[in-house]
């Protein structure tokens, strides 16, 4: 029985990292528990829902093919897209659908337009995800439920709320070093030890930051300017 309630914990703290809402699949009392332990609390959690199941909605019905094409996390009212799409339209229009709807304050586009990757770089891409959700569900010291993770052709796309620096710092190692990890994207935002409210963590400029330099300054307003790591981990056995 308890080897049951371990793995049932598991699946559901690995599906909460994922881009999907958790709340449709759960029942109504585990449901608001596991909203309330986030930092966005259930009001957050559903508007955020909502949003997300609006965008889809609008996509659906003006460009179907989206759907199928693109990854969306939505946090805190931040909408971020990934994915690989055909045609430079179709990018426009994601992110121009997007911003119709109603509670969005950020659109990140990280989505590409070109050829789509193989069945080979999907499966990479899958299992990496899993290596760091793993990870993480096994770490007491960072709380898991505040994240989402996504990764695109080898980059890890981090978004959530850390409760400090030194959370992300792990977070953010833990996906560097999984083989097969060509960069890590942060848009996550740091909760502030002090007043509670929720800061964000940027790099000194917009460049890229390196694996062994690795500083953040705080930043205001609404815009969240991405932390990204662009060393190629070459430990994976795909490669």
């Amino acid at each position: 029985m308890k080897t049951m309630l371990v793995s049932a914990s598991t699946l559901m703290g690995l599906f909460m990292l994922s881009g999907c809402a958790p709340v449709a699949f759960m029942g109504g009392a585990t449901s608001v528990t596991t909203s309330a332990s986030e930092e966005r609390g259930v009001k957050g959690v559903f508007s955020d829902a909502k949003i997300k199941a609006h965008l889809q909605s609008k996509w659906m019905d003006k460009r179907p093919e989206l759907v199928m094409a693109t990854n969306v996390v939505v946090r805190q009212g931040r909408v971020l897209i990934t994915g690989e799409l055909e045609t430079t339209e179709q990018q426009i229009d994601a992110v121009r659908y997007a911003w119709q709807v109603p509670g969005v304050k950020e659109v990140v586009d990280e989505t590409t337009v070109g050829k789509t990757s193989s069945f080979q770089q999907y499966a990479r891409d899958t299992w990496i995800s899993t290596q760091l959700k793993t990870k993480i569900l096994k770490d007491d010291d960072i709380r898991s439920l505040n994240y989402n993770l996504h990764t695109e052709n080898g980059t890890v796309y981090l978004m959530g709320i850390a409760q400090n620096q030194q959370e992300l710092d792990k977070v953010t190692n833990y996906a560097r070093h999984i083989g097969g990890v060509r960069k890590v994207t942060s848009y996550v935002t740091i909760k502030s030890q002090t007043s509670g409210e929720i800061q964000e963590k940027t790099p000194h400029s917009q460049g890229q930051v390196t694996l062994e330099d690795f500083p953040s300054v705080e930043a205001s307003g609404e815009s969240l300017t991405p932390q990204t790591l662009d060393e190629p981990n070459t430990g994976s056995s795909f490669q």
